[in-house]
């Protein structure tokens, strides 16, 4: 049992169009990532789980191919001796094994990233082995290939993930949610969400309370 306080860190996407305060947004190539609401009248979703802003890639349009874009979460404090559970809830669909999304994650600041999830079942939706120009190149991907029900194309629900973050306690961890298309065709979008805002949520208990960390 430790002997400090309960400690909580919030940030929230709900009123912002803007880049949130601590965030950020990076796109080498194409068309990246967008803040704002989700109203489409297509197949897609027309809102975030929860209502309010969300983050996207080109909310409610299609994504657009050749395009690279990274969004960073700021450095969150994740404290010693904790259990710490990430969630959050994304939909994307995408042209399976070539384009698609992904989590890093870097506990220096940003100086270093690796690829999180690849050992977790059904945290990703298929391994890219296609171009060797992307990110994902050997890895794993989220592209909405094993959404339940027939695919993204028929499901277009948000889909819920959660990880055991408790291997990071001590630590500052900083999360970065990767999208990339290649260069020859394009489907529909990379939404992510969690419960209070884009929705990511790091949820640790710590001296017997249960604290919330966006």
């Amino acid at each position: 049992m430790g002997v400090n306080g309960p400690w909580s860190h919030f940030d929230s996407f709900e009123e912002s169009v803007l880049t949130p305060i601590g965030w950020d947004i990076e796109t080498p190539n194409g068309y990246g990532w967008s803040f704002g609401e989700l109203n489409s009248t297509g197949p897609d979703p027309n809102n975030f789980p929860g209502g309010g802003n969300g983050a996207g890639i080109l909310l409610n349009s299609p994504y657009r191919q050749n395009s690279l874009s990274h969004l960073y979460s700021p450095s969150i404090p994740i404290p010693l001796g904790s259990r710490a559970t990430l969630e959050f809830d994304h939909f994307i669909c995408a042209e399976s094994g070539w384009d698609g999304g992904g989590l890093f994650i870097s506990t220096d600041q940003g100086h270093t990233w690796s690829h999180f999830g690849s050992n977790i079942p059904d945290w990703y939706d298929s391994m890219h082995y296609n171009n060797s120009l992307s990110p994902f190149y050997g890895q794993m991907a989220w592209d909405g290939s094993r959404q339940k029900g027939g695919g993204c194309g028929t499901n277009t629900s948000f889909v819920q993930k959660s990880a055991d973050f408790s291997h990071l306690a001590g630590r500052n961890v900083m999360l970065r949610f990767t999208f990339f298309s290649d260069t020859y065709f394009e489907s529909r979008l990379l939404n992510m969400s969690t419960s209070l805002f884009l929705k990511i949520i790091i949820s640790y208990t710590y001296t017997g309370v249960t604290i919330f960390a966006m």
